[in-house]
């Protein structure tokens, strides 16, 4: 996604390297916040020089950047790949929340930063993880409203149900 930023091309050094850093990463951001962490506190976290940062990632905003993208690629992957099955409204609804929060639990540093850290980020990437929460919530609505024509869900305002269901599942992830 974002190699071609990166001077780093061997594969078997980068992935750990990359490993490190992003373990530091949410580690640093969720003990004092992203906005207090510099690169000086990520180099001695990882044990990484500053040079050695910067052939990975060039500045904190980067690095946020690679983050928030890494998590809209992957929810977009799997809730995409559960729509492509065609299933039936309720049995899709179900795979999506399900989706969702499997997608929560192997992701929770990534969810939970950009959940915590999106006010800090560039206004860039806070439009991003904004539209790939509409995106979402999109996806939910019109699985309600197929629902709602096949006969399966009754529902007044598929809207605000999805808008709930959204916030449900922000709140989960929190709490867990």
């Amino acid at each position: 996604m974002h190699q071609h930023k990166m001077q780093i091309k061997n594969p078997k050094v980068a992935i750990p390297n990359l490993e490190k850093i992003f373990t530091a990463t949410f580690h640093l951001a969720n003990s004092r916040s992203f906005q207090a962490m510099s690169l000086r506190d990520l180099s001695k976290e990882t044990g990484i020089s500053m040079g050695g940062l910067y052939a990975y990632i060039g500045s904190k905003n980067d690095l946020a950047s690679v983050v928030e993208g890494v998590q809209r690629q992957y929810i977009d992957q799997v809730i995409g790949g559960l729509l492509e099955e065609n299933l039936e409204p309720i049995s899709c609804l179900r795979a999506i929340i399900f989706g969702e929060i499997y997608m929560m639990e192997i992701m929770n540093p990534w969810y939970y930063f950009c959940f915590m850290e999106l006010k800090g980020l560039p206004r860039e990437q806070q439009q991003y993880a904004l539209d790939a929460e509409l995106r979402f919530e999109s996806i939910v609505i019109g699985t309600i409203k197929s629902g709602m024509a096949a006969g399966q869900f009754k529902c007044a305002k598929p809207e605000l149900l999805a808008s709930q269901l959204v916030a449900q599942l922000q709140q989960w992830h929190l709490k867990h």
